[in-house]
């Protein structure tokens, strides 16, 4: 996908790993509204690089209902001219239906040009080869277990997979990972990237990379991080 998008005075944000709807989140969750009441100000541009749902599943004739009230956020800033993308994650792959309904952009991956600069984005899972994302990653993208899965009433079946959905623990994965992130940034930057983009982690980071950046966006379970691009600044903030 290729985009040229600039506009002056506004600011482009990156958020991911919000996780609504994960148990004993719910307090954590009010944050990432008031984030979009913030951002909807001057936002040329949302990026939503996956994860936006603990669990996420789009049934025939219907969706979970906790999740209405983000759903209204977005189109509300869709319609006040605001371009809304989203890139799905390992615990919301199938989201895209019902948010391209509602004007979103959604890929798995995107280049796009943004203030005139190459950005490449993405969530990042692919990069993730422990056995619970490499599983969630199956099943979310097999056919056959698809099919299944859809079979069961919404009231079984969302619960069960909440249960399933989990990250995998331990500090020395997460240095494995940071350090596999980095490098992946690093071979993007070098095919002429300005920004390279990802999340999953949970690690928010910014670092400069020969001419361009990496920046991971964090999450909203603990660091309530966003990135932001605006001119030729690119920046990483908490919100509080």
């Amino acid at each position: 996908m290729n985009w040229n998008q600039k506009v002056k005075d506004k600011v482009y944000y990156f958020v991911s790993d919000i996780h609504l709807g994960r148990k004993g989140n719910k307090s954590n969750e009010e944050k990432i509204f008031s984030f979009l009441e913030f951002a909807r100000r001057n936002a040329a541009g949302i990026f939503l690089l996956g994860d936006l749902f603990d669990f996420w599943w789009e049934y025939k004739t219907c969706i979970p209902k906790e999740n209405l009230r983000f759903f209204f956020w977005i189109e509300s800033l869709i319609k006040e001219g605001v371009k809304v993308y989203c890139l799905p994650g390992n615990h919301d792959w199938t989201l895209g239906k019902f948010l391209s309904r509602l004007g979103a952009i959604v890929s798995p991956e995107m280049e796009i040009l943004l203030e005139g600069k190459p950005v490449f984005l993405t969530h990042g899972d692919f990069l993730d080869d422990s056995f619970l994302t490499s599983l969630s990653r199956f099943a979310y993208r097999s056919s056959i277990v698809r099919f299944l899965f859809s079979l069961l009433h919404p009231n079984l079946g969302l619960p069960l997979a909440k249960d399933f959905i989990s990250f995998p623990g331990g500090s020395a994965w997460q240095a494995h990972l940071e350090r596999i992130f980095k490098e992946f940034a690093q071979r993007k930057i070098e095919e002429g990237f300005f920004l390279c983009c990802l999340g999953h982690i949970h690690s928010p980071s910014l670092e400069k990379m020969g001419n361009g950046y990496y920046l991971n966006t964090g999450d909203w379970l603990s660091n309530f991080t966003y990135g932001f691009l605006k001119g030729e600044e690119v920046g990483l903030a908490r919100w509080e």
